[in-house]
Formats: C-alpha cells, structure tokens, sequence
C-alpha cells in the first residue's frame, strides 16, 4: 500500500511518496530524501505523539523514511500525518483502512506533541484532490470542496469520518461607489474604455497633477468581474501572501522595490508582487524610477504571462497574468512631454537622459502608449457611463463571436479574420516598428470595434488605433534622438 503526501512549490501543493522501512539497529528515525529543516523537526513531534497516543516505540529497530522523488528539496506543513500513519500501519499497530485496487493514500495533517491532528493553513491551496487517491487530513477551518476523512487525533485512524466536499464562498464582488460621481474629459474617459474592454497594458507620461494616479484607480474599477477560475487562482494566492483580497487586486508596489520583492525569489522560491497582482492591475507609479534591472525584468513576465524562477536546487513557475499600468513623468522637472512647448529648467541633454531609462523594447510591450497633459478639457462623460458601455461592449465581443478571451490575448490571425481585406491591404502601416506594434495596433482596433459593436475592423477604428498604438511610440522614440 502506498502512502502519499504533500510538499509546497511555489503557490501550489505536489504530491510526493513516502516509503517506510525498519531495519536492525539502533532505534532512531531517519528521514532522507532532501527535506528541510521543518520536515526533520516533525520527528521529534511523531515520537512524542505516538508516546501520547499509547503507541509502541522501535526498541532494535531504525525507522526509516523515504521521501520519493528523492532529487528535489522538500518543504512541508503537514507530512507529519502521513509518517506517522505509515509507521503505525508498517508496524501493524492500526488496522490499514480498505481502498480499492489502483488507489492511493493522501495524507496531510500537523500532528501536535500530544497526537492530535489539525489541517495545516496550506491546505486550502489544495483545489483538487488527486485522481485514484483517498485523502485524509485534521480538523480544518474551512470545508474542502472535494470529499476527503477527517481524523482529531492518530488514534482516529481507526475510525475515520467522512466528509462531503463544500464549495467555498466566493470573493466579494467589486463595488464602483467611490467613483460613481467621477467625471472625465472625452480623451480621458475614451482611453479608459478602450484599456478596460480590451485589458491593454498602457503606459501613461505626462506632468504632474494631470490625472494619471486617478486613471489607474478608476481603471482597476472597470475591469469585469473575475471568472470562477480566476476567483480561486485569486484567493490561492491571498492565502499564501496573507493579503485578503475582495475582487481583482490592485497592487501599486513603491518603486524603490528590489528584483525580488516584484518578481519573486528566496531560497525557497516565494512569490513577488507580480504574482500578487494575478488577474489584477499592476501599477508602476514612477515607472522610471524604477531601478533599470528591475524594469527590464518585466519583459519576459509580461509576453509568457509567468514568472520562472531558478534557485540552487529549485526551480518554481509563479503566474503573472496582470494587466499593467506604468505612469511616469519625462523629466525631473516633471512638465517634458513630446511636441509639447515647455519652459524646463533643466539641460535638454540631462532630460533626454532621464526618459531613456525606458528602453525601447521594454515600450514595446505596452500596448497603448498616451500622454495625459492632452485630457485638457471638460470634465463631462460620467463615470457610470463609462462602465457600462464597457459591459455593453464585452458582452458583444461574447455573444457576437463567443470570444471569452480579452483582446489583448488575441493572436494576430484572429485579428485579421475579423479584418476586411481592403482594410489590411490599404489601411495598416507600411512599416510598423515591430510585430508587437502591428499586433497591438490590431487588438486596440478590436477594441474600437466592440465598443461601436461593429462584428468587423473598419477604417476608422485603424485610425483610432494608431493614434494609441503607432504615433505615440514614433514620438517617444524620435524623442530619444
């Protein structure tokens, strides 16, 4: 019979297999197989529970524990269960429970020093359980939504209770009260439309004072509400971080972070703040500022849409799935903006040096690139209209095409397939800066289609694009010279 646990990597729980073995010797307990400091102090509260519990000790005999795949380095809440009932059923001092042939035994559990089981906190980042398996843990908090047997203490191994899975209850959904009164400038209020329907990743430049912090809040606002899917991946990764999180989460870290600190890393390998911000926004306020390594590590993350990270003997893929938001001024004075007349009291040279901290290829992964000293106006489209022809304009995109996915995850043939072909021959660029600059000139039309609810990209909503996607990146860059 085989006995199966858990060990944590990353945001998730991996089933490994413990095999157990008494050999003549002196009596000692040996774990092998890589485990941490953790997992070895679980042998000294397995020998004082089995004490507890009235269980036999080995009096010649060396228990020993094998943690299989043998390889990897193992770090675990709740192994403490399953080598205590694999030493007890090895040892036939409780009856081994009967499953049917091909099943498995999982079990996860903290065993206190006077036997009693309790679910280990990680438990919930367990969703499924395994297929062929059998799983067993302590008195938990929560209900598990998958049916499983619940022991308070090892003598209960003998007579497990049975439970019934229960789904748990959903995040709370957003609320738009704080900006229900807001008001924006046509621009203002277009570009949000467009950011929101399509989840383009958008850099925002311009001067201080001119509504770039308050675009970013009211944009996390307008997003849809998650998918169940994106619900649990959402509170998976609350739980680890220890953030309760109501809705999409909105994370703005300080830019003085560290590669770590917003990628991910330690030894083990913990999430960083792009990982919080899964199925979120992420907003790098003073994106400039940020230190050059830090920004241009954000390249890869944003195209894969995940996060590797490599440590000795570890290797964890962490989620980044994030819409992301960077603002930032062009100059120290904080006034630059391209082909905008401004009196800057600093060298030409010195402000040139200031915004070529952005790197082209790292401007190349926005989608939409605005400057908002250009929202100058009347503040007049209110914010409850904003939101719901954003709503109108997904629920097209769905019922029209059956499109579940957002725009910004479309492939540059089903951009086309809903492009007519005079529109491709006579209307697109000749020379688009790149492929990234094509593709999102293609996906921000789309966009302008769904919010018109026309089935088709039409010439105008090219012309819209480029005006987000093509004009704005030839400024930056002529900028640069």
């Amino acid at each position: 019979m085989q006995v199966c646990s858990f060990v944590r990597k990353g945001i998730d729980l991996e089933a490994v297999e413990i095999e157990v073995s008494l050999v003549p010797g002196i009596p000692i307990f040996h774990l092998i197989g890589l485990p941490d400091t953790s997992i070895k102090e679980s042998i000294m509260r397995i020998k004082s529970a089995l004490r507890h519990q009235g269980f036999k000790l080995p009096k010649n005999e060396q228990v020993i524990f094998h943690l299989k795949p043998s390889h990897e380095k193992k770090s675990s809440q709740g192994l403490d269960l399953a080598l205590a009932a694999a030493y007890l059923w090895k040892t036939n001092q409780l009856r081994k429970p009967q499953i049917n042939s091909g099943e498995k035994f999982f079990l996860y559990g903290e065993v206190s020093l006077e036997g009693q089981v309790a679910a280990p906190q990680d438990l919930e980042l367990l969703e499924n359980a395994p297929e062929n398996s059998v799983f067993i843990t302590g008195e938990e908090k929560s209900s598990l939504n998958f049916q499983h047997g619940r022991v308070n203490s090892l003598r209960d191994l003998d007579h497990i209770t049975w439970c019934e899975g229960k789904f748990s209850t959903p995040l709370d959904t957003q609320t738009h009260s704080r900006y229900e009164d807001f008001k924006f400038s046509p621009l203002a209020a277009e570009l949000l439309a467009v950011t929101a329907t399509g989840e383009h990743n958008i850099f925002l430049a311009g001067p201080a004072g001119t509504g770039k912090t308050t675009f970013s809040e009211a944009l996390h606002s307008l997003l849809r509400l998650p998918t169940p899917i994106e619900r649990r991946k959402i509170e998976k990764i609350s739980r680890i971080t220890g953030c309760k999180i109501s809705g999409r989460p909105l994370i703005s870290p300080h830019h003085s972070s560290s590669e770590i600190a917003l990628l991910g890393g330690g030894v083990p390998p913990q999430p960083g703040e792009i990982t919080r911000a899964q199925h979120g926004v992420l907003v790098l306020d003073e994106f400039l500022e940020f230190k050059h390594a830090v920004k241009e590590s954000l390249r890869e993350p944003i195209e894969k849409h995940e996060m590797t990270v490599s440590r000795a003997g570890a290797r964890v893929t962490f989620p980044a799935d994030f819409l992301l938001v960077g603002t930032s001024n062009l100059c120290p004075c904080g006034d630059y903006a391209p082909n905008k007349p401004v009196g800057c009291g600093f060298h030409s040279t010195y402000c040139k040096s200031y915004y070529k901290r952005l790197s082209g290829p790292l401007l190349d992964r926005f989608e939409i690139v605005a400057f908002s000293h250009e929202w100058s106006g009347q503040d007049k489209i209110m914010y409850c209209d904003i939101h719901k022809k954003i709503r109108v304009a997904q629920e097209f995109a769905k019922t029209s095409r059956g499109q579940e996915k957002m725009n910004s995850r479309l492939s540059l043939k089903e951009c086309e397939d809903g492009t007519p072909s005079f529109v491709r021959r006579n209307l697109l660029p000749e020379r688009p800066a790149s492929h990234r600059r094509l593709l999102a000139l293609y996906r921000v039309a789309r966009t302008f289609a769904d919010l018109e609810e026309s089935p088709n990209i039409l010439g105008r909503h090219i012309e819209k694009a480029k005006n987000l996607t093509i004009q704005p990146f030839r400024e930056m860059k002529e900028a640069w010279r």
